[in-house]
């Protein structure tokens, strides 16, 4: 499935190499926000009252954070970015005053404290006809410091300091995985970084890969207390959004998700949205399908004495030869309950995406059910009324490698994952969304087989224009509708994204005792902490990236952290609103998760489970289908690309 690409083997996302993400830093070091920490003189340029008083809050209130983030987090972007920066400077420090009224709420006594020290330095004298409110009660503020004495000043300070904190809070986050060994010693510095105005006190709970789907949806279901939980299109969130279970985010994010906005860009942050509205914070590298992936065994392969592998059919040959030469060695295995991540869906995908976006809506998944074809088709087909020969023929192909004992007799009762069956030395291939081999891979391979190595194929081009995209990415953190401390949450998660030096103590954990820096995109990680900031932070342009990756997985890695490389859907930004199918949804999505990755792994012969689907779900596919045409059609009209 797409989390396993989460879970670790790929590291995207790049400001240095990416005219996205060059963006995007450019954005953070302009907005004024928590990132760059000098909203004050930002204020004073634009000549905004509201745009110093909403930058006070950052400028004064997180003043402890500028010291730490101005040298990587704004130095480095407008290294950059600097052309733009100054540009947009003044609009976007305008824009957080302005619209931002909250912000001047919360921050309105750091404004008037910063409001008295522009005073007597002579620095408000543009800064008095303020759009909103913030510039008028900043002006206030400066006149009346003035004529104050330092007593009344001090006082006036410890209230503003009083009133800049809030109680502290605990957010209680879910994640998947396993609990990493330094997790708690990370949230203790994370809890003593955390500015005064969100003073939070973050508690991540790890539910195991394998339990995930089922314990996030009774969580859910039985209104545990919750602020933030892990949720995806390849798990169950298109589900629960039409169920009601989640939060619409648009005002949080508007009041306190600049950051998250800027990092990801307008690409990512827009094609992630249901209905025009955000249901969950996304979290991404990489702007590509992922770039479908054959991890093979290279030490296999030449052991073998079989040559580069170049094509799907050499793959398929690869196999075939460790079956009948390697009785100790399983020729292929994969993920239990993969649903878009098994041998079929995988090949789907991937010639999909040479060809143009393939999509399938499912109710539990992408299970190509309901299908379209190619970057510009808006419509909809059914596989039982037009089975595509791409999906039928991958179906039938691992039907064939499964009752040949190329494909695990046993997967389906495997629970470990893809990748933790691969590094055991007992499996030859599998399949990953990630273009690159991840060093930590090589080492847990090793562990087992000393003199192992590991190799990959994939159809991708890596040439722009050929694989196209609709920029959805795998991994969101939502909001329970019952959560109790969305706002300071939010808050946290964008605090989060305000500087490299912020995104990297969630991302890789403590520097100098879980990994070291390698220049200013890279690192080593040491021990203790492990690789999961596609849970709770990843984005385009302050994800760092192993310094032992190879140039070839470096290039790989960077290709698909470019928007520009690919086709646009027309698609881009749909998202499907079942609200009014709850019936036929609950039918389909049995449908899927009893037969689907069965089919897909080749355990199932296809024209039988065909014939099965058709018995049980025929009508809800159809009316499904029927509905997602009309969502698409709208959709498409209301936004021509």
């Amino acid at each position: 499935m797409r989390g396993n690409a989460a879970k670790g083997t790929m590291a995207g996302g790049g400001a240095a190499r990416s005219a996205m993400a060059e963006e995007s830093a450019a954005k953070i070091a302009a907005t004024g926000g928590r990132a760059t920490r000098v909203g004050a003189t930002a204020g004073a340029a634009a000549g905004s009252g509201a745009a110093g008083g909403s930058a006070a809050r950052s400028g004064v209130a997180r003043g402890g954070a500028a010291k730490r983030g101005a040298e990587r987090g704004v130095a480095g972007a407008a290294k950059r970015g600097a052309g733009r920066s100054a540009e947009r400077g003044a609009a976007c420090a305008a824009r957080s005053g302005v619209a931002k009224a909250g912000a001047a709420r919360r921050g309105a006594a750091c404004a008037a404290l910063l409001a008295l020290a522009l005073a007597a330095s002579g620095l408000t004298a543009g800064c008095g006809n303020g759009a909103g409110g913030g510039g008028a009660t900043a002006a206030t503020a400066a006149t009346a410091a003035a004529g104050t004495a330092a007593p009344a000043a001090e006082a006036s300070a410890a209230t503003a300091a009083a009133a800049a904190k809030p109680d502290k809070v605990e957010i209680k986050i879910y994640a998947p995985g396993d609990r990493p060994v330094d997790m708690d010693k990370v949230l203790d510095a994370i809890e003593a970084a955390c500015p005064d105005d969100i003073n939070v006190k973050p508690n991540l709970v790890f539910i195991p890969w394998g339990d995930l789907a089922d314990k996030t949806q009774l969580a859910l279901t039985s209104g545990e207390d919750i602020d933030f939980i892990f949720d995806a299109p390849w798990l169950h969130m298109d589900q629960m959004i039409s169920q009601g279970m989640y939060k619409v985010l648009d005002e949080y994010i508007d009041r306190h998700g600049q950051n998250l906005i800027a990092t990801r860009g307008d690409t990512m942050w827009d094609a992630n949205k249901w209905d025009g509205h955000v249901y969950g914070i996304c979290f991404g590298d990489t702007y590509g399908g992922g770039s479908r992936t054959y991890y093979l065994r290279k030490d296999l392969r030449e052991a073998l004495g079989i040559g580069p592998i170049e094509s799907h059919e050499d793959v398929v040959a690869f196999l075939y030869a460790v079956r009948d030469n390697m009785p100790d060695v399983i020729p292929y295995s994969m993920d239990k309950g993969a649903l878009d991540n098994n041998w079929s869906s995988f090949y789907v995908e991937q010639q999909f995406e040479r060809t143009g976006v393939g999509h399938g809506f499912g109710a539990a998944g992408s299970g190509y059910l309901i299908y379209t074809v190619g970057p510009d088709s808006t419509e909809l087909k059914n596989i039982l009324d037009e089975p595509n020969d791409v999906i039928v023929g991958a179906w039938r192909e691992a039907r064939q490698l499964y009752l040949d004992k190329v494909i695990n007799p046993d997967i389906l009762a495997d629970n470990r994952t893809g990748e933790a069956q691969f590094v055991s030395g007992k499996i030859a291939s599998y399949v990953s969304n990630s273009g690159a081999v991840s060093p930590d891979m090589i080492d847990d391979l090793r562990k087992n087989v000393p003199d192992g190595d590991i190799e990959t194929f994939t159809e991708f081009s890596y040439k722009p224009g050929i694989e196209a995209s609709d920029f959805k990415v795998y991994n969101f953190q939502c909001a329970p509708k019952n959560a109790k401390n969305t706002e300071r949450a939010v808050a946290f998660l964008d605090w989060a994204n305000s500087s490299q030096e912020i995104y990297d103590l969630f991302a890789y954990g403590i520097e100098g005792e879980n990994w070291t820096a390698v220049g200013d995109k890279q690192y080593t990680p040491l021990e203790g902490y492990g690789y999961f900031p596609y849970v709770w932070v990843m984005n385009p342009a302050q994800q760092r990236y192993d310094a032992r990756y190879t140039q070839k997985d470096m290039d790989a890695l960077m290709y698909v952290t470019k928007p520009e490389n690919f086709v646009k859907s027309v698609r881009s930004g749909f998202s499907f609103n079942s609200e009014t199918l709850a019936t036929e949804m609950a039918i389909v999505s049995e449908v899927e998760t009893k037969y689907m990755p069965a089919l897909g792994h080749g355990v199932l012969d296809p024209d039988e489970t065909l014939a099965k689907i058709r018995d049980e779900a025929y009508e809800a596919i159809v009316k499904i289908q029927g509905e997602i045409q009309r969502q698409v059609d709208e959709f498409v009209s209301a936004n021509p690309q």
